[in-house]
């Protein structure tokens, strides 16, 4: 009887003890003590272990519950979140810059271009602002305060439905295999009747495929990774693509950008910030970009995308690029007209491709050559009162286009996480 008792009692303190390192792990996870996020799900990912995920389609369906990974850091992830509100001007231009990128990239330009979503500047506006608005949303809601966490995951599931609707939606166009070229021809035909259109800019295009080919780049890395659009209209790889322009750009290019005061931790919440969205959105853990073993094999990988996929998809510009290119600068031009597309492009190619855009600021006008020496100023003295001007700033310009386009939709952090989303039917011109 007593042999039975002492049984009962080892059973009861194992199981008492498995308990009790779940509840550790748990707690762990909470205050960002567990180990590194998960590395070695995509430690050894090059580009060309991405280009695989061209034939992956995505998002990945995820179950409300499982929405942030088990893998989170919440102590890292209060770490990014304070670094981008730190930085939210300048995090703005990075984003900017990524969003340009996606408008020409081959394996993404033509989803766009079926999506009929952004050709033109009073769509291209309200979507990109969709964007930002909700982009925000995840910077400013903590993970940690329930109030705060249901509307960054309202935000995300929102996104992800219309992921799912656009992707479900192209393909269905795309059964029709003409369509893409009657897209094509007739969204030429409309941006050649809006003759204020970059696209009808020739001194613009001109300039800026000068720089482009007088450049010291090598013809050799001009090569594009060879891409036949399978009809996946968002894959893994695209995904990626995506996480690299938010996340992948800042960690390049910060000094560039005005944020010249960082730490590698702030570097390192900021990219697992954008793994856990990464995942939250969709991506498969082992396609995820932001999940290296470390900061460093981080921006290896990063510097891997930009020589290998951003700069040759420069060389590949064709009538689509330019379609979807002109509308995303008009856009940004309707939202703020000191935002003209030489001056993005013009920094887009000194800061990012790293290129003298010698032709591209010869072709600017007075005022724009005042705005990219203003720009400079800015960015190269990061002080305190120059982060809270451009910090304000971007908020103003946030704000007021936001009631502009989405008008009751904005008033609150609630209203823009279930409301504040592009639709034609309510486009407001």
């Amino acid at each position: 009887m007593s042999s039975i008792v002492v049984q009962l009692c080892i059973i009861v303190l194992v199981w008492c003890s498995r308990k009790s390192i779940r509840f550790t792990l748990a707690q762990d996870s909470l205050t960002g003590t567990n180990s590194e996020c998960l590395g070695w799900l995509s430690a050894n990912m090059t580009v060309a272990t991405m280009l695989k995920g061209r034939e992956v389609p995505g998002p990945i369906p995820i179950e409300d519950a499982d929405l942030i990974p088990t893998w989170a850091n919440f102590t890292l992830l209060r770490v990014g979140q304070e670094f981008a509100q730190k930085h939210i001007g300048f995090l703005g231009l990075s984003h900017l810059y990524g969003l340009l990128f996606e408008n020409f990239l081959p394996d993404i330009k033509y989803t766009l271009l079926a999506t009929g979503s952004s050709n033109l500047k009073e769509r291209a506006a309200r979507r990109y602002l969709a964007t930002a608005t909700q982009i925000l949303l995840w910077y400013q809601n903590s993970f940690h305060i329930p109030e705060e966490r249901k509307i960054l995951l309202t935000s995300i599931k929102n996104v992800r439905q219309h992921h799912f609707d656009a992707s479900f939606k192209v393909q269905l166009k795309l059964k029709d295999k003409n369509f893409l070229e009657l897209q094509r021809a007739d969204l030429q035909a409309q941006m050649k009747s809006r003759k204020q259109s970059i696209y009808n800019d020739y001194p613009f295009w001109l300039a800026f495929h000068q720089d482009l080919q007088h450049s010291h780049i090598p013809f050799e890395k001009r090569e594009y990774p060879t891409s036949n659009f399978n009809g996946i209209p968002i894959s893994q790889f695209g995904l990626g693509i995506t996480q690299f322009s938010f996340a992948g750009i800042v960690v390049l290019f910060h000094k560039q950008l005005g944020i010249v005061h960082v730490t590698d931790e702030e570097l390192r919440g900021f990219v697992h910030l954008w793994g856990v969205l990464g995942h939250m959105l969709g991506i498969r853990d082992e396609s995820n970009i932001c999940l290296q073993a470390d900061l460093k094999r981080s921006k290896q990988l990063f510097e891997e995308m930009r020589e290998k996929i951003i700069i040759p998809a420069l060389f590949e510009m064709d009538e689509s690029s330019h379609i979807q290119l002109s509308g995303y600068l008009d856009g940004l031009q309707h939202l703020n007209d000191m935002v003209t597309p030489r001056l993005i492009v013009y920094r887009f190619l000194r800061d990012i491709v790293r290129v003298q855009p010698t032709s591209m600021y010869l072709s600017a006008t007075a005022i724009e050559k005042m705005y990219i020496a203003g720009m400079d100023g800015i960015l190269t003295d990061n002080l305190m009162m120059n982060r809270w001007l451009v910090n304000k700033n971007a908020m103003f310009l946030m704000d007021s286009n936001g009631y502009r386009f989405f008008r009751g939709n904005y008033h609150t952090d609630d209203e823009k996480s279930r409301a504040a989303f592009y639709s034609r039917e309510k486009l407001v011109l």
